[in-house]
């Protein structure tokens, strides 16, 4: 990957100067992907930076080299996965091959035709559509850490649905259809 950038990096990018960008955007997309989340908006502000200072240059090239210089050294330190790309493939596949995932029941609320057509609507009135969202589809994996006030909330809104609070649901993370899962997956 380091050769690709430093083909970017020429005395006079003037020819290829909105390609270049438009490449180390790709590049950003498909080499670097996800794995560190700061180095694609880092890229972007320097890109943004760019264009800011050489805004009022009238001539190519616009691009000073710093900001492009610190766009490349933040790629080419960057972790590299292309985990984005496979997901993007085997999407591609799956529809070129008419396959669909099955969508969970919990998937199915207020929020979908098929969710609603089950009677899984949210009604302020306690109705079962609103529990079967509340215990379902407000499950988060993996999970923040539920603090401050927001523990106040989290508590009061398993009160109003009668749902384990946050203390006594901690026997049941982990356990899915009798088999113990880890509650935080390797995520990289």
């Amino acid at each position: 990957m380091t050769n690709k950038l430093i083909h970017c990096y020429r005395p006079d990018p003037a020819p290829f100067e909105d390609y270049m960008w438009r490449r180390l955007m790709v590049i950003l997309a498909e080499d670097v992907g996800h794995y560190d989340l700061r180095v694609a908006p880092f890229v972007v502000a320097m890109f943004q930076a760019n264009e800011i200072a050489t805004s009022k240059i009238k001539e190519k090239p616009k691009t000073d080299s710093n900001f492009l210089a610190s766009a490349i050294l933040a790629m080419c330190k960057a972790v590299k996965t292309r985990e984005g790309c496979d997901l993007d493939e085997y999407i591609e596949y799956c529809i070129e091959h008419g396959l669909k995932l099955e969508i969970p029941p919990y998937a199915l609320d207020m929020h979908t035709k098929r969710g609603r057509d089950e009677g899984r609507l949210r009604e302020d009135d306690g109705t079962k559509g609103n529990q079967i969202f509340e215990a379902e589809g407000r499950k988060l994996h993996p999970e923040a850490p539920v603090e401050g006030d927001y523990k106040k909330y989290r508590e009061a809104s398993a009160r109003r649905w009668g749902l384990p609070l946050e203390s006594q649901a901690k026997d049941d993370i982990g356990k899915a259809d009798g088999k113990i899962i880890d509650p935080k997956p390797d995520m990289h």
